[in-house]
């Protein structure tokens, strides 16, 4: 599921999410609730205080577009995530201009992620080179159109039923 500020103006947020997945009987598990970047966000308590339940209840938290805004590393420090998707921009760069600023950027933000016992994501990996960059320096997961294409439901249902799946590397 995802989020962003908007959603934080409801105080009762991550109760209504764990009632949620109390009703359906959900293991939580399996839930995980991805932040937008929040920089601009003006309430940190709120914030925290969503983070830590969902935490406190067994449900992963990510911080999605990791990068995008002027205080992230504030985001590393005061909120321990789950999974850190560090945003395509920096990922663009790296194989396509041969960028070694992105390279140590990179490089870094995800040594600084696995330091801090968090996963780390690159979102928009489109190229092998990109995806060997990553596993050389421990990036935990890529995902983008290296592997597949956004599908239409019907179309990822077709792919489990059937266990036929296209351009998986």
């Amino acid at each position: 599921m995802n989020f962003s500020k908007t959603h934080l103006h409801n105080p009762n947020i991550a109760e209504d999410i764990l009632k949620i997945i109390r009703k359906y009987d959900i293991e939580s598990r399996y839930i995980e609730i991805e932040m937008t970047e929040m920089s601009d966000f003006n309430d940190y308590e709120a914030f925290r205080n969503l983070v830590n339940k969902l935490k406190a209840n067994g449900v992963t938290t990510s911080i999605d577009d990791f990068g995008t805004g002027y205080s992230s590393l504030n985001l590393l420090t005061d909120f321990m995530f789950d999974i850190v998707k560090l945003d395509k921009s920096f990922i663009d760069n790296i194989i396509r201009n041969n960028s070694k600023t992105d390279e140590i950027v990179v490089r870094n933000i995800v040594r600084m992620i696995n330091e801090l016992k968090m996963t780390s994501i690159a979102e928009g990996v489109e190229t092998a080179e990109q995806a060997d960059f990553l596993e050389d320096i421990g990036c935990g997961m890529v995902q983008g159109y290296l592997f597949d294409r956004p599908l239409p439901e019907e179309e990822f249902i077709n792919r489990l039923k059937t266990r036929v799946y296209k351009n998986v590397v």
